[in-house]
C-alpha cells in the first residue's frame, strides 16, 4: 500500500513539473507535406504521426526535452499511424478535439504504439481501435511513467492484454473508457505485471475473452480505484489486488449487460407514472449505474452496440408520443419482440437499427405482426404500411438494398387493446429462389466517428462531436442526396438511386437443372446439367454507344446486356450451324443467313458526300442540319462518320487524284436485330449521374460516345475505294468503267496478299481489254480492302487473318457486326425527368455538351421553352413600368390541359422590335394556343396585346417553333393561337436611319431577298426595304406544299449604286441590321403516304392539333426550326467596281 501511493505521487509531481519544448502539428485530411525542416507547425502541418518521428530523426532534435504531437481531428490509419516505437524519451499525444472525433485505426494489422523507458508518456483525447499485437493489442508500454486521459480504447485484440499490456512502471488512467477488446489468452482487457494504476472515474467492460475473467489480468501488480464501480468487472490476480478494500473482484467473472441482453422482451407497465431515466446527470457517464446512451444521453453521448434500439410509450399515439409517456427504453438483440403488452392504451412504440448487406441485391422483407398494427420503413422509404389495429398482418416487400453503406431499418407499431402483442422481421436476397428467411443483424451506433452515420452534432465543425469522416454518410430519419442511400425520388438523386434505373445482369443464362428425373451419376449427364447457351454472335454490339465523329464502338457499356432471370429471353435456331441461341429480351432477333458475291457501287463527288450518305443511311438525315428536328443538335449531321476510317481513307484518295470517289461494297448478312426497350447499363447511369458541368457532360460523351444502335442488321462487309482521274473516266463509258471497278474488286477481295496487290492478264469473262484494263489501273487509285466484321485480322496486310473472299465469308456468321443499321441520338432516350447534383435537367445539358463539341452553337442546360415577342413598332420599356419583368405564359394543348411556366428576368430593351426570353416547361405540350401576363404583386396581368404583332415559341428540346397571333386587341387575357405559316424572317432595323437615305433621288431603296434550298425545290422571295413597306415579318411562299428537309438559306442584300454615291453612305445600311433571324417551318394537313418516293414515314410534320404517334422518343420532326440563330457575315463588304450598278450583299445562315 506504501509502494503504490509513493508511486503515484512520483507520477503526480513529474506530470505537472514536465515541459515539453518541441511541438508537432499532424491533420489527416490537410495536404500533403514532404519538407522534414519546414513541416509541422499549424500552418503546414504533417499529415501522419510517423512524419513527425522522421523529422525529429533527420533534423537531430534532442528528445530527451520532451516532443509533443497535437492531432486535429480525423481519422488517422495506414502504415505511418501505427507500429510507433518510442524509447526513453518523453512524448504526449494530444487531440485538438476529442476522444469523438480523433481516431486511430490500426485496421486489424498492427499496433499503434510501443513505449519503453519513458520518463512520462501522455496521451488525451483520441480513440484507439481496431489494433492487434501479440502483447498488447493497442499499446504496450513497458517501464515507463504513463498518463492517460479522455482515452478510448475499443475493439483491440492480443494474446496477452487486448487493451494495453503494462510491464513495470506506474499510471493514472483517468476517465478511460476500455470495452468490446479481446485476448486470445489472457487479460482482454488491461494486462498488468510488476504495475501499479491509478484507475479514476474510467470504465471497463465486456472484453471477452478465453475465460470470463478477462478484463484485468494482474501478476505482482496493485489497482486504486478512485470514483470506478467496478461491480461487473471480472479479473484474475496473481500476487495482486485492487486498493482501496473494494468489493471482491480477483477471480469474479465479468458481466456484460449489452451481451447479455434478451431477444424478446415483456413489458407490462401498470401505472401511468412516467419512466424515470436511470440518469444523475452530473456529466459523468457511469456504466454501472445503468447509464449509456440509450438511458442516459446527455452523460454518454456515444455507445455501440450489437442489437436494436427498442422504445415503448403508453397512453400516446404515434402523432403526440414524447418523453412524458414514455414506458421503457432497452436494447435488444434481434429486431423483433414477442410478448409486448401493456394496460395503458393506446399503446405505441419503436425499434430502430443499422444493417448491411454484403452485395447489392433485391431482398425481400417480410413481417408477422400480432395485435398490433405495424409501419416498417428502410432509410426513411415505408415499405409496409399497416398502420391500424388488426389482429394479425402477414406481409412481404421486395426492395433493393445497397451494399456500400448501412441502412437504416425502423418499426413503427401501435395498439388499441390489451392483448399480447409480438412483431417478427426476416428477410432474404431475391437472387436466390432457394434462400431461406433470415431474421436481420442490427447495430446500434451513436456518435462514434467512423461508424459510417452522420449524427445530427457530427457535421457541425464547432462541436466536440464534429466528425468529418462520416459526412456523407446515412443520417438517421432524414433524406439527403449523395448519402449513398436510394430514399429519394429516383430520378432527382441519380447518385443515390442509379442501381434503380438501371441493371448490371449476369451476361450469359444460368443452367437449367435437368431435374429429378435425371440421374446426374455420368459425364455426360453433369454436362448436360451444367450446360451454358452462348448469346446471339454479335449481339453485344447494341450495348454499346456510337461515336459521332468516326462511327465506331466506344468501350463502355452503354446498356445491359445480360440476363436478369432465367426465364425473361428467347431462343433462335441457327439451323445453317446447328446451333441454338439466347437473346435477352430487350431485343427481337431473326437469323437471315444470306451471302452471295453481289457487289454494289456508288459514286460519289467529294469525300464529304461519302460521310453524308453514310449518315443518312444510318438515320442521321443530313439535310435537319441547323436547328433540325433531331434531337436539341444545332450542328449539320453531315458532320457524323466524317473521321470513320472509311471517309478518312475517301479523303486521302480524293487528294491523289481529281476525280470521283467510288465506293465498291459485298456484304454477307448473318441476323437482323431490332431494339425493343432501353434498359440502361449500371455505370452508364452511374457514371452519368456525377456529371454536373459542361466540361464533364463532354468527356462523358467522349467515353459514351453520342449514338445508339436502334436496329442492325449484323454480318460482313468488304469494301474498297477508288478515285479514277476525270480524263481517264472521261475516255470510258460508264458500262466499261463499271465492269473494270468490278474486276478490281474481284481482285481486291478474292486474291490473298503477297506483295500487297493483285494482277490479272485475262478479261475475266467480260467485254473488257487488258488495255482497258491497263488503262484504269494507270488512271486509278485504291483503297485497300476495308473489312468489317469476320474473324479478326481479315484482309490485313500483315497476314494474320483470312485474305480471300472464301476464307472471310466462312467465318462472318461466326463474328459479325452491324453493317446496316439505324442510329439515334442518345440524348434523346435519356428521360426528361433526370436531373444533374445542382438541379440541372441532364438531357438539356447532354445535347448543350454535344453542340459544344461538334458545332458552335450550345443550348441552355436550364432553359427548356425560348418565347419570342414581336412588337409591331419599336417598343420603349416605360410602356411596362419596368424593364425587369415577371412574364408568365399559360401554354394549351389541343385538349385543353394547361401547363404554366414563368421567368422572373424577361428584359425589353429601349427601342427594340422584339424581346426575348426562356422558361422551363413543366410538361411537354403540342401547344394550340397560349396567354401572357406580367405578374405584379402576386396578381397577374394581360400583357398588352395591342403592343404585339406575334409571338414565337421554340421547343429547345426537340427544336420545335411555334407561331402565334391574334385578332384581338384587348388587355383582357388575349389568346394567341397557333398559325401554320411557312417561313417568315424577322429582324430588328433602324427605320429612321434608312428613311433618311432614301428621301432624295437617286438613292433606291435595297431589296432583301430570301432563297431556300431543299430537297423537292428551290425557292426565293424578295422585298423591298423602304420607309413605307417594312415589317418585321417577311414570309417566303411556296404554296403550302411539303418541300422535305431544308437543307441551306441564303440571306441576300441588293442595292442600286450611281458613281456619285457615297460608298460609306451605303456601307452604313449594314450596320442597321441586327438580330436577324430566319425560321422554317413545314405543317401538313394529311398524313404523307410512307411509300410516296422521297418521304420517309419518320419525316413527317403535322400542325399541333393533328398528332401522329410516329416516334416514341415524340414528334421529333415536327416543327422543325432551321434556324434560330442570327446569321454571320461570310465577308466584309466592299466594292469592286464604283461603276457597276448592282452589287449584293449576302449573309449566311451559320452551318
Amino acid at each position: 500500500m506504501k509502494r503504490i501511493l509513493i508511486f503515484k505521487l512520483l507520477l503526480l509531481f513529474i506530470g505537472y513539473s514536465f515541459s515539453y519544448e518541441s511541438v508537432y502539428y499532424v491533420n489527416s485530411g490537410s495536404h500533403v507535406c514532404n519538407d522534414l525542416l519546414k513541416c509541422g507547425t499549424i500552418d503546414n502541418p504533417f499529415t501522419t504521426i510517423n512524419d513527425v518521428l522522421s523529422s525529429i530523426n533527420y533534423k537531430h532534435v534532442d528528445t530527451s526535452k520532451g516532443i509533443t504531437i497535437l492531432l486535429s481531428p480525423g481519422l488517422y490509419k495506414g502504415l505511418s499511424n501505427k507500429e510507433i516505437t518510442i524509447d526513453s524519451f518523453p512524448l504526449e499525444i494530444k487531440s485538438l478535439g476529442s476522444r469523438i472525433n480523433t481516431v486511430i485505426d490500426c485496421q486489424k494489422t498492427s499496433n499503434f504504439l510501443i513505449v519503453n523507458n519513458s520518463p512520462l508518456l501522455t496521451m488525451e483525447d483520441i480513440t484507439i481501435q481496431n489494433c492487434v499485437s501479440i502483447n498488447g493489442g493497442g499499446l504496450y508500454i513497458g517501464n515507463s511513467i504513463t498518463s492517460l486521459k479522455n482515452i478510448a480504447i475499443v475493439n483491440n485484440n492480443a494474446y496477452y492484454g487486448g487493451a494495453v499490456y503494462f510491464k513495470g512502471g506506474i499510471s493514472t488512467l483517468d476517465n478511460v473508457w476500455i470495452q468490446d477488446n479481446s485476448a486470445t489468452l489472457q487479460g482482454s482487457g488491461l494486462y498488468l505485471t510488476t504495475h501499479s494504476m491509478t484507475f479514476s472515474s474510467s470504465f471497463i467492460g465486456c472484453n471477452p475473452g478465453s475465460n470470463q475473467n478477462q478484463d484485468f489480468y494482474l501478476v505482482d501488480s496493485a489497482i486504486i480505484l478512485e470514483n470506478s464501480n467496478v461491480t461487473l468487472v471480472g479479473a484474475t490476480c496473481s500476487n495482486s489486488d485492487f486498493y482501496p478494500n473494494p468489493p471482491k473482484i480477483c477471480d469474479k467473472k465479468t458481466s456484460c449487460p449489452v451481451g447479455s441482453i434478451p431477444a424478446f422482451q415483456t413489458i407490462i407497465p401498470t401505472t401511468t407514472t412516467p419512466y424515470t431515466l436511470p440518469c444523475n446527470n452530473n456529466g459523468l457517464c457511469q456504466p454501472d449505474l445503468n447509464e449509456d446512451c440509450t438511458t442516459c444521453p446527455n452523460d454518454c453521448p456515444s455507445c455501440k452496440f450489437t442489437g436494436s434500439l427498442l422504445e415503448v410509450y403508453g397512453g400516446c399515439t404515434p402523432q403526440n408520443y414524447s418523453t412524458s409517456c414514455l414506458v421503457s427504453v432497452s436494447a435488444i438483440s434481434q429486431f423483433s419482440f414477442e410478448a409486448l403488452n401493456s394496460n395503458i392504451l393506446p399503446f405505441y412504440g419503436k425499434i430502430v437499427g443499422y444493417f448491411d448487406v454484403s452485395s447489392y441485391n433485391n431482398y425481400k422483407f417480410h413481417v408477422i405482426s400480432n395485435n398490433t398494427g405495424i409501419k416498417l420503413s428502410l432509410n426513411g422509404k415505408t415499405l409496409i404500411n399497416s398502420y391500424y389495429d388488426v389482429s394479425k398482418v402477414d406481409s412481404f416487400y421486395e426492395i433493393p438494398v445497397a451494399s456500400e453503406s448501412l441502412n437504416f431499418l425502423s418499426l413503427e407499431f401501435v395498439s388499441y387493446n390489451t392483448n399480447l402483442k409480438s412483431v417478427f422481421v426476416e428477410f432474404k436476397s431475391s437472387v436466390d429462389q432457394q434462400s431461406s428467411f433470415l431474421p436481420i443483424s442490427t447495430i446500434f451506433s451513436k456518435y462514434i466517428c467512423g461508424d459510417g452515420i452522420l449524427d445530427p452534432k457530427e457535421k457541425d465543425n464547432t462541436t466536440i462531436y464534429y466528425c468529418p469522416m462520416d459526412i456523407g454518410s446515412i443520417q438517421r430519419d432524414q433524406v439527403s442526396c449523395g448519402d449513398g442511400v436510394c430514399n429519394e425520388v429516383a430520378s432527382e438523386c441519380l447518385r443515390d438511386c442509379y442501381r434503380e434505373l438501371s441493371s448490371s445482369c449476369p451476361s450469359q443464362v444460368r443452367p437449367i437443372p435437368l431435374g429429378e428425373n435425371f440421374k446426374l451419376n455420368d459425364f455426360t449427364s453433369q454436362l448436360l446439367n451444367n450446360q451454358y447457351m452462348p448469346s446471339l454472335p454479335g449481339l453485344v454490339h447494341m450495348a454499346h454507344g456510337i461515336d459521332f465523329l468516326t462511327g465506331e464502338e466506344r468501350p463502355f457499356y452503354l446498356f445491359d446486356f445480360g440476363y436478369c432471370d432465367n426465364s425473361s429471353y428467347s431462343t433462335i435456331q441457327d439451323t445453317y450451324r446447328g446451333r441454338v441461341y439466347n437473346v435477352p429480351n430487350d431485343y427481337y432477333a431473326e437469323i437471315q443467313p444470306q451471302c452471295s458475291f453481289d457487289m454494289s457501287s456508288s459514286t460519289f463527288t467529294s469525300e464529304s458526300e461519302y460521310s453524308q450518305e453514310k449518315s443518312t443511311e444510318s438515320g442521321l438525315s443530313a439535310s435537319a442540319s441547323v436547328g433540325g428536328g433531331i434531337g436539341a443538335f444545332s450542328g449539320s449531321i453531315s458532320a457524323a462518320y466524317s473521321e470513320s476510317k472509311s471517309s478518312r481513307e475517301a479523303r486521302s484518295l480524293s487528294q491523289s487524284r481529281d476525280g470521283s470517289i467510288t465506293s465498291t461494297v459485298v456484304s454477307c448478312f448473318a441476323s437482323k436485330v431490332v431494339r425493343k426497350q432501353i434498359k440502361f447499363h449500371e455505370a452508364f447511369v452511374r457514371d452519368i449521374s456525377m456529371v454536373d458541368t459542361l466540361s464533364q457532360m463532354k468527356d462523358f460523351i467522349k467515353s459514351y460516345g453520342s449514338l445508339f444502335f436502334q436496329t442492325a442488321t449484323l454480318g460482313g462487309k468488304l469494301e474498297v475505294l477508288s478515285v479514277t482521274s476525270k480524263s481517264a473516266a472521261s475516255t470510258m463509258s460508264s458500262s466499261e468503267l463499271s465492269q473494270n471497278q468490278a474486276i478490281a474488286f474481284s481482285a481486291s477481295v478474292s486474291t490473298p496478299f503477297v506483295s500487297g496487290s493483285a494482277s490479272y492478264s485475262q478479261s475475266m469473262d467480260s467485254d473488257v481489254s487488258s488495255t482497258s484494263k491497263s488503262n484504269y489501273d494507270f488512271s486509278t487509285s485504291k483503297s485497300q480492302v476495308l473489312a468489317t466484321g469476320g474473324a479478326p485480322g481479315s484482309y490485313s496486310p500483315d497476314g494474320s487473318g483470312p485474305s480471300t473472299y472464301g476464307e472471310w465469308a466462312k467465318t462472318v456468321d461466326l463474328v459479325p457486326m452491324p453493317i446496316k443499321y439505324q442510329v439515334d441520338f442518345i440524348g434523346n432516350i435519356i428521360p426528361t425527368s433526370w436531373k444533374t447534383p445542382s438541379g440541372n435537367f441532364t438531357k438539356l445539358l447532354w445535347f448543350e455538351a454535344l453542340n459544344s463539341l461538334y458545332t458552335n452553337t450550345t443550348t441552355s442546360s436550364v432553359d427548356a421553352y425560348q418565347l419570342s415577342i414581336y412588337f409591331k413598332s419599336p417598343v420603349n420599356p416605360s410602356n411596362f413600368n419596368s424593364t425587369l419583368l415577371n412574364m408568365t405564359v399559360v401554354l394549351t394543348d389541343s385538349t385543353g390541359n394547361a401547363d404554366i411556366a414563368s421567368n422572373n428576368y424577361a428584359y425589353i430593351t429601349s427601342n427594340s422590335r422584339y424581346t426575348s426570353f426562356s422558361f422551363l416547361r413543366v410538361n411537354t405540350l403540342e401547344v394550340s394556343s397560349m396567354q401572357l401576363y406580367l405578374s405584379k404583386n402576386d396578381t397577374l396581368v394581360p400583357f398588352q396585346s395591342t403592343l404585339v404583332d406575334f409571338i414565337v415559341i421554340t421547343e429547345l428540346v426537340y427544336g420545335r417553333s411555334y407561331y402565334f397571333n391574334t385578332t384581338t386587341n384587348s388587355t383582357n387575357s388575349p389568346v394567341y393561337n397557333f398559325n401554320s405559316i411557312q417561313t417568315f424572317i424577322n429582324f430588328d432595323i433602324d427605320q429612321n436611319a434608312i428613311s433618311k437615305l432614301f428621301t432624295n433621288p437617286p438613292y433606291k431603296p435595297p431589296i432583301l431577298r430570301v432563297q431556300l434550298e431543299a430537297t423537292n425545290g428551290s425557292y426565293a422571295q424578295e422585298y423591298q426595304l423602304d420607309s413605307t413597306n417594312y415589317s418585321p415579318l417577311l414570309k417566303v411562299n411556296y404554296d403550302n406544299q411539303y418541300q422535305g428537309h431544308f437543307y441551306n438559306a441564303t440571306l441576300s442584300l441588293f442595292f442600286d449604286i450611281t458613281p456619285q454615291d457615297s460608298l460609306q453612305k451605303y456601307n452604313k445600311i449594314l450596320s442597321y441590321f441586327t438580330n436577324i433571324n430566319l425560321f422554317v417551318l413545314e405543317t401538313c394537313s394529311d398524313p404523307l403516304s410512307p411509300t410516296d418516293e422521297g418521304i420517309d414515314v419518320y419525316q413527317l410534320v403535322c400542325v399541333p392539333k393533328s398528332k401522329y404517334n410516329l416516334q416514341p422518343q415524340g414528334y421529333i420532326n415536327n416543327y422543325r426550326t432551321f434556324g434560330s440563330t442570327s446569321v454571320n457575315q461570310k465577308a466584309p463588304f466592299t466594292l469592286l467596281d464604283p461603276n457597276n450598278y448592282s452589287t449584293s450583299f449576302v449573309y449566311y445562315l451559320s452551318r
